[in-house]
C-alpha cells in the first residue's frame, strides 16, 4: 500500500477514534454522578484505551511522513551525486580531447 493511502487510512482511523473518545468524555462529564462505580471504571478504561489508540495512530502517521521525507532527501542526494559524476566525466573527456588534439 502506498504511503499516501496508508496516511489517509490512518487519518480516517484517527478521526473515528477521536470521535469515539469525545463521546466517552461526554458520557463521563454528563452522567458521572448517575453512574455506578463499575460503569465509571469501565468508561475510564475505555477512555485510556482510546487515548492510547489515538496516540499510536498519530505516531504511525508521523513515522510514515518522516520516512517519506527521508526517502525523498536520499533520492535527491543520489541525483546530485549522479549529476556531479556526469559533470566530472564531461570535464575529463573535454580535457582528454584538448590534450590529444
Amino acid at each position: 500500500m502506498s504511503n499516501k493511502r496508508r496516511i489517509k487510512q490512518l487519518q480516517q482511523e484517527l478521526s473515528s477514534q477521536t470521535t469515539e473518545l469525545n463521546l466517552v468524555h461526554e458520557k463521563l462529564a454528563q452522567r458521572s454522578y448517575k453512574l455506578s462505580k463499575a460503569t465509571l471504571q469501565e468508561l475510564h478504561y475505555q477512555e485510556e484505551y482510546l487515548q492510547e489508540q489515538v496516540n499510536d495512530t498519530q505516531a504511525q502517521i508521523l513515522e510514515i511522513e518522516s520516512g517519506d521525507k527521508a526517502v525523498k532527501s536520499k533520492w535527491r542526494l543520489q541525483l546530485k551525486l549522479v549529476m556531479v559524476t556526469a559533470i566530472c566525466v564531461a570535464l575529463g573527456l573535454h580535457l582528454l580531447l584538448h590534450l590529444f588534439s
